[in-house]
C-alpha cells in the first residue's frame, strides 16, 4: 500500500504543478475576478464546449460531440493497480446535446443549395445556406445548411458595403469567401450569380452577361438596381472632313468638321444600338462664280480671300462683298492656306470601369462602309491620347464615308459589386454583341443547341469543375455527343450542358447526389469517372491520402473490407489472428463489439470512436493504428493483464483470470510420531 501512497501523492504535485504553470500562461494568477470574467465572457460567446474549441484553435470543427475532437488513448491503471487504456476526454459535453449540436444537426441535414430551405422557419434562424463546396462540423465535404448564428448574421451584415452581398462567414464549418447566404432574397441573388457563371450562356439567368476582359459570366440586372447600368460608352474620335453622326432611337445627332481636337460623342442608347457616322470631304476652296449656288460650309476665294457660306441662299448671285452681308463668313488669306488632309476618320470607344478607363479602336465597332459594302479602308495605326487607333479613309474612287457601328458593351457603375466582378472592362449583355466581337467561342456563326464547337464544350467541361482526364471530356467531335444530347437524343442547350457537368463535378467530391441523397458505390463511380477520370471501388477513395476520411471509410476499414481491394487490408497479422472455433479458421479480425468500433452491430454509430479515428488523418495513418491495435490485442509479448485492455477495445471481450490447477490432494502437516496421530489421528498415520 506505500507504494500506491506515493504514487498518488507523486500524481497530486504533478496536477498542482501543471495546474500552477496553465494559469501562469493565462495571466490570472492573481486576479481569480479576471479568470472568472474571461471563462463566462468566452462560456457566452460559445458556450462551454466552443470555449474548449477556441482555445484549441477548432472552432469551426465541432462535431457531433467533444470526446471524438479531444479524446486521447491515455495510459492509466484500475483501483487495482493494473494498467489499462482508455479515451480521456478534458472537455466532455454535459447534459446531452447543447442547442449548438441540435442546430448542426439541423443545419447540415439539407444537402443542396435550395433556397426553398429558408421557407422553414426554425432553418433560417439557425441556419444559413453555402451556395458552393465548403466544408460541415465534421471537415467533410458540404453543399448546403450550415449553422449561422443570429450574431454571425449581423456581423456579416455589419461588414456589408453599399449593394455588396454581406460576407458572413459560418459559426461552424467554412464556406468559400462570398458564397454564404443568410435569407432567402440573397440566396437567390447568389445563385443566380452562379447559375450565370456555370451556364456561360446571356440572359440564362436574367441579366447574365460577359465580362469582356476575362470572359466570365455575372449577372448585370437594372432591375435591382436602377443606378447600375450607365451606358454604351463614348466615341471621342479625330479626322479630316465632316461627319454628321446619329443614334438610333435617341435624340443624339449634330455636324462637326473633324480636326486633330477628339470630338466627344457620349452614347445614350442601349448596348448594340446602331450608331450612324457620315464622313464627307472636307471643302476645298473654289473661286467665286456668280452663276452657282453654294450650300453651308463651301469654300470660294473671292478677291484673294477665303470665305465659307454658313447660310444658305438658295439662289446664285450673292457675293460676299455686299454690305452688311451674313451669308458668308471670312476665313483668311487664301496665300496663307494651308489645304487640309485627305479625308479620314479615328478614334476609339471608351468608359470608365472601376479600375479606371476602357477603350477600344473605333475599328473594331465598326459594320460597314455602305458605300463599299464591306468593312472601311484602313490606312495606317496612330495613337491618339494614349490610345492605339486605326485610320480609316473612303473606298477607292469614293470621297464619303457611310459609317454604320455597334457599341457591343455595357458599362456599369464603377461603385456597384457588379464592377468589381469585371475591374477592368465592361460588360457584354447580348449573343450580338458576343457574335461581333467574337468573344466567347460558344456564340460563334452557327453554334446552338447540339452544334457547339469542342472549344466552347471543352471550356465548359473544365470551368464546371471537372478535368480533362475525365471520361466526359470532349476531346473530338465524336465523343462530344454525350454532352450535346440527352438520353432521348434532344440537343441541349448550353445552360443545360453546363448544368448537367456541375451536378458530376458536385457529386464527384461530395458522394451525394443533386437532390441530397447519398449515392452507391457505383453511382458516385460513374459520375467520378465521367467528371475526373477516376474510378472509386470504395468509400476510402476520396480523400484517401490527407483525409478527413468518411464516416463509411473508417467503418470500411475496421471491417477490414478493404483486403484484396485497392485500400488493403487493415490488419496484418495473418493466421495469428484466427481462430480454431467454432467452424473452421475464422477470422479474428477487430470487430464491432469492441469498445473502439465506430459502429456497434446493430450499424449504431459511435461518435467519439468515429470522431477518435478521423482525427488521425488519411488511410494509411488510421490503418496503421487499427493494426497496432489488433497487434497488441493479440501480442504474445504482453501479459495477460496488459492484453486486456487492448483485447476490449479490438473484440469487445474481457477475458477472465486464467483458470487455476486445483488438486483435491492435501498435504499431511502431522509431525511423526506425534501423539494425536498414533493415538488415532484423521491423517494417515506413519510408524518406524
Amino acid at each position: 500500500m506505500k507504494e500506491v501512497h506515493l504514487l498518488g501523492l507523486l500524481l497530486l504535485i504533478v496536477i498542482l504543478v501543471l495546474c500552477f504553470f496553465k494559469f501562469f500562461r493565462e495571466g490570472f494568477t492573481t486576479d481569480e475576478q479576471a479568470h472568472d470574467e474571461f471563462s463566462k465572457k468566452y462560456a457566452k460567446k460559445y458556450n462551454n464546449v466552443g470555449t474548449a474549441l477556441v482555445v484549441s484553435k477548432n472552432e469551426k470543427a465541432l462535431g457531433e460531440e467533444t470526446g471524438g475532437l479531444f479524446g486521447n488513448i491515455q495510459d492509466t491503471m484500475d483501483a487495482s493497480g493494473k494498467p489499462i487504456q482508455q479515451v480521456t476526454n478534458p472537455y466532455p459535453l454535459e447534459g446531452g446535446r447543447s442547442g449548438m449540436f441540435d442546430a448542426i444537426d439541423k443545419c447540415e441535414a439539407v444537402k443542396t443549395a435550395n433556397c426553398s430551405a429558408f421557407d422553414d422557419p426554425s432553418f433560417s434562424k439557425d441556419c444559413g445556406l453555402c451556395l458552393e463546396l465548403g466544408t460541415n462540423s465534421q471537415d467533410k465535404p458540404q453543399l448546403g445548411g450550415l449553422v449561422l448564428t443570429a450574431k454571425d448574421k449581423q456581423n456579416g451584415k455589419s461588414l456589408q458595403r453599399g449593394d455588396f452581398l454581406a460576407p458572413y462567414d459560418p459559426t461552424v464549418g467554412t464556406c468559400p469567401a462570398g458564397r454564404m447566404v443568410a435569407n432567402k432574397a440573397e440566396c437567390i441573388r447568389l445563385q443566380n450569380e452562379l447559375n450565370c457563371q456555370k451556364s456561360s450562356s446571356f440572359n440564362s439567368p436574367n441579366g447574365c452577361s460577359q465580362c469582356y476582359d476575362d470572359t466570365v459570366y455575372h449577372v448585370v440586372d437594372r432591375n435591382l438596381d436602377e443606378g447600375l447600368i450607365v451606358g454604351a460608352g463614348t466615341l471621342m474620335v479625330i479626322g479630316s472632313g465632316i461627319l454628321s453622326y446619329s443614334e438610333s432611337g435617341q435624340n443624339n445627332s449634330g455636324v462637326n468638321i473633324l480636326s486633330e481636337t477628339p470630338l466627344s460623342i457620349p452614347l445614350f442608347g442601349p448596348e448594340f444600338n446602331t450608331i450612324t457616322l457620315n464622313l464627307k470631304a472636307p471643302p476645298i476652296p473654289v473661286p467665286y462664280d456668280d452663276g452657282d449656288i453654294y450650300s453651308p460650309d463651301d469654300l470660294i476665294i473671292f478677291n484673294n480671300t477665303i470665305y465659307k457660306m454658313v447660310e444658305g441662299a438658295g439662289a446664285p448671285g450673292y457675293a460676299p462683298n455686299r454690305t452688311g452681308d451674313k451669308l458668308w463668313q471670312l476665313v483668311g488669306s487664301y496665300s496663307g492656306y494651308i489645304p487640309p488632309p485627305p479625308t479620314f476618320i479615328a478614334g476609339y470607344l471608351t468608359g470608365q470601369t472601376a479600375t479606371g478607363s476602357f477603350s477600344l479602336d473605333l475599328y473594331r465597332i465598326i459594320l460597314t462602309d455602305s458605300l463599299t459594302g464591306r468593312k472601311p479602308r484602313t490606312m495606317e495605326a496612330i495613337t491618339i491620347e494614349g490610345i492605339d487607333c486605326t485610320k480609316m479613309s473612303p473606298g477607292f474612287g469614293k470621297k464619303k464615308m457611310n459609317l454604320t457601328a455597334r457599341s457591343p458593351f455595357t458599362f456599369v457603375d464603377t461603385s456597384s459589386q457588379e464592377a468589381s466582378l469585371c475591374p477592368s472592362s465592361p460588360f457584354v449583355t447580348t449573343e450580338a454583341s458576343s457574335n461581333f466581337l467574337q468573344s466567347d467561342p460558344c456564340y460563334k456563326k452557327g453554334s446552338g443547341p447540339g452544334n457547339y464547337g469542342l472549344e466552347c464544350l471543352q471550356g465548359t467541361f473544365l470551368n464546371n469543375g471537372c478535368t480533362e482526364k475525365g471520361k466526359g471530356y470532349p476531346k473530338t467531335a465524336a465523343n462530344s455527343a454525350s454532352l450535346l444530347y440527352d438520353n432521348n437524343g434532344n440537343p441541349l442547350k448550353l445552360e443545360a450542358i453546363a448544368d448537367a457537368v456541375y451536378k458530376s463535378a458536385i457529386s464527384t467530391a461530395t458522394g451525394v447526389d443533386s437532390n441530397g441523397n447519398q449515392m452507391s458505390i457505383t453511382d458516385w463511380s460513374n459520375a467520378s469517372e465521367f467528371c475526373t477520370g477516376v474510378a472509386i471501388n470504395s468509400p476510402c477513395d476520396m480523400n484517401a491520402a490527407s483525409g478527413p476520411l468518411s464516416s463509411d471509410c473508417i467503418v470500411y476499414l475496421w471491417d477490414n473490407q478493404g483486403e484484396n481491394k485497392k485500400p488493403g487490408s487493415t490488419y496484418s497479422l495473418g493466421n495469428l489472428a484466427r481462430s480454431m472455433f467454432p467452424k473452421g479458421r475464422t477470422n479474428r479480425f477487430c470487430s464491432r463489439q469492441g469498445s473502439f468500433a465506430p459502429k456497434d452491430l446493430n450499424g449504431k454509430e459511435n461518435p467519439t470512436n468515429m470522431k477518435y479515428w478521423k482525427k488521425l488523418g488519411g488511410v494509411s495513418s488510421v490503418k496503421a493504428a487499427m493494426t497496432q491495435l489488433h497487434m497488441n490485442a493479440n501480442s504474445d509479448q504482453l501479459t495477460e493483464d496488459a492484453k486486456a485492455a487492448f483485447i476490449k477495445q479490438c473484440y469487445g471481450i474481457i477475458p477472465g483470470s486464467r483458470p487455476k490447477y486445483v488438486t483435491s490432494f492435501q498435504s499431511d502437516t502431522s509431525v511423526i510420531g506425534s501423539p494425536d496421530t498414533v493415538a488415532g489421528g484423521s491423517g494417515a498415520g506413519w510408524s518406524l
